[in-house]
């Protein structure tokens, strides 16, 4: 498991790389842990993610509260149709804005971060 950090107008955007489990999770919250103090809005890229287990969706909702400690907001892009499922049948994929590409996510959340 990777993740790549990098920041584009305002937004941080984290490129998860593997799966998020049990085995995983603590080694990424320790990575993500890394985002500056000044960073609200956060792009997560899931597209290379191919499975996430309750101790993700745990690192997930760790995300989102960070985020919102700091009014900010957490986007997906690149979400599978398995791991969406998931998401939405847990009552997590409310918690989250969503869209289909890295440009709609950063313009989601500067519309976001505007509201």
């Amino acid at each position: 498991m990777s993740v790549q950090f990098r920041a584009t107008n305002g937004v941080t955007i984290a490129a998860l790389e593997g799966d998020i489990d049990g085995d995983t999770a603590r080694d990424i919250e320790r990575e993500l842990s890394a985002i500056p103090g000044d960073s609200r809005q956060i792009l997560l890229d899931m597209s290379r993610v191919g499975y996430v287990s309750s101790a993700g969706l745990r690192l997930l909702l760790l995300i989102y509260r960070l985020s919102r400690s700091r009014g900010g907001r957490v986007g997906l892009i690149g979400l599978s149709d398995e791991i969406s499922d998931v998401m939405y049948n847990t009552g997590f994929l409310q918690f989250f804005l969503r869209a289909e590409t890295e440009e709609e996510g950063i313009a989601m959340l500067e519309t976001a971060r505007a509201v």
